[in-house]
């Protein structure tokens, strides 16, 4: 049996005790449609990937939770306050370092673009231009027609702008920032790439937009909680450790279960 599920089986009646008489752990999230990962199904029911993987981690530990989506950058405004518990989904960066808590060693997987054991999902960033365009990128950002086109508080826009490039993030969603490369017919969307394939798939807009089989680079995203919460440190460490073992155990089964957007 895997030694995490030892560790939280053996640790569930502590964390029960702890969380019993305690709150629900509110957790804000991106209210766009960031398919797989986190987006609203045709019941307009919250789902996708690593809102499964946080609901399983919790619902073991006995802890009760809420969630709910809203602007990216507004969440993670309210969680800075202590008006939510967690943000989901957020990757590493040293300013929301100044108000979130992470799992040990982040920092550290974020300058190495890897893989960290406690993130919930990993995302991979792409790029999308228009195939009139006659550009494929090849892994210099240098060279990557601009405007870049990224969401509004998403961290990998203050990457970019760190080494140079040109970016429009004043856009709320993915799919506005489509809509100003096809009307401006200039620049590159970077989004996700399950998010990218589902929306160009399920439009009539293949024939429009090509996509980058390189990555532009990858991020662990995190339960990140707000160091205003309430939500004891011991307690955050073993919800940390559920959605490792969450994570490995059912991975593979979710995706093929959000496969459609």
């Amino acid at each position: 049996m895997n030694v995490k599920i030892i560790l939280v089986a053996l640790f569930s009646s502590t964390i029960f005790s702890l969380s019993a008489q305690a709150r629900p752990v509110k957790v804000c999230l991106e209210d766009s449609q960031w398919f797989p990962m986190i987006y609203k199904n045709h019941k307009g029911e919250i789902s996708g990937v690593q809102v499964d993987i946080i609901k399983g981690a919790l619902e073991k530990l006995n802890i009760k939770y809420s969630l709910n989506m809203l602007p990216w950058k507004r969440c993670l405004m309210k969680v800075s306050e202590g008006d939510y518990d967690a943000a989901l989904g957020a990757s590493y960066s040293d300013e929301r370092s100044k108000y979130l808590y992470y799992p040990k060693n982040a920092k550290k997987n974020s300058m190495l673009n890897g893989k960290h054991n406690k993130r919930v999902a990993q995302s991979v960033y792409v790029a999308i231009n228009l195939k009139s365009q006659n550009y494929i990128f090849d892994g210099n950002l240098s060279k990557v027609p601009v405007p870049v086109y990224i969401p509004a508080g998403f961290s990998i826009a203050e990457d970019l702008k760190g080494v140079g490039v040109l970016v429009d993030d004043g856009a709320k969603k993915d799919i506005l920032n489509f809509k100003k490369l096809l009307r401006g017919e200039k620049g590159t969307v970077i989004a996700i790439e399950g998010f990218a394939k589902a929306y160009i798939e399920s439009s009539d807009k293949k024939k429009f937009f090509s996509i980058s089989s390189r990555s532009v680079k990858s991020k662990s995203n995190y339960l990140a909680f707000s160091k205003k919460s309430k939500i004891k440190s011991q307690v955050v460490g073993y919800i940390w450790d559920a959605i490792e073992v969450e994570r490995k155990k059912n991975i593979t089964k979710l995706y093929r279960k959000h496969k459609s957007y």
